[in-house]
């Protein structure tokens, strides 16, 4: 899907990131570029063993050597070497999107479905409306009609008029809200 993503390593890319040194330095230059004796002062080696450990990165091309002219040389990851320590974030960031519009649509079918019961009113206002017109009474005289009616044995009627439990919207929900977590976990996690 994202073949622009795939990062090849060879065997002596494999070779360079075996060493616990050589993936410490790869972290620090995540933060920004730094010269030689940055990167020993920083992880407390020589200069000389920080120096080879560098060149077995530049040679598996997951650094490179910037010579801006100064006196120093900075080293700074390839795009290699900072998809090595910070892979693409893309395919998180597309479930994230798929995972919040998927719970938008679950949560408003599930709040549609149960805030409309079945024949779209509830069997009181059904009867409030037909009773006027049958019997010709005023507003007192419906009220007192309808109650009668509810007690009288209408309450069955109510019930069936409740809504279904939609198992559907309720389950795109809840999957749809796990894996919003889920995303937004993975990406915390990762920003740490």
């Amino acid at each position: 899907m994202f073949d622009d993503d795939k990062i090849t390593l060879d065997k002596s890319a494999f070779k360079a990131l075996a060493s616990d040194t050589r993936v410490s330095i790869l972290k620090l230059l995540l933060r920004r570029r730094m010269t030689l004796s940055e990167l020993s002062k920083k992880l407390g080696m020589s200069v000389s063993t920080i120096k080879e450990h560098l060149e077995s990165l530049v040679s598996a091309d997951l650094i490179k050597q910037i010579d801006d002219g100064h006196k120093w040389k900075y080293y700074e990851l390839t795009k290699a070497g900072r998809e090595v320590v910070q892979p693409s974030d893309r395919r998180i960031m597309v479930l994230l999107g798929i995972s919040a519009i998927a719970a938008l649509f679950g949560m408003n079918g599930l709040i549609s479905k149960l805030s409309a019961p079945a024949g779209g009113q509830t069997f009181l206002a059904k009867e409030m409306v037909r009773t006027p017109m049958a019997t010709g009474g005023g507003a007192a005289e419906t009220l007192m009609e309808t109650a009668a009616d509810t007690a009288a044995g209408a309450a069955p009627e109510l019930i069936s008029a409740a809504p279904s439990i939609p198992y559907f919207e309720l389950t795109l929900t809840v999957v749809a809200l796990i894996l919003l977590g889920t995303s937004i976990g993975y990406l915390y996690s990762r920003r740490k």
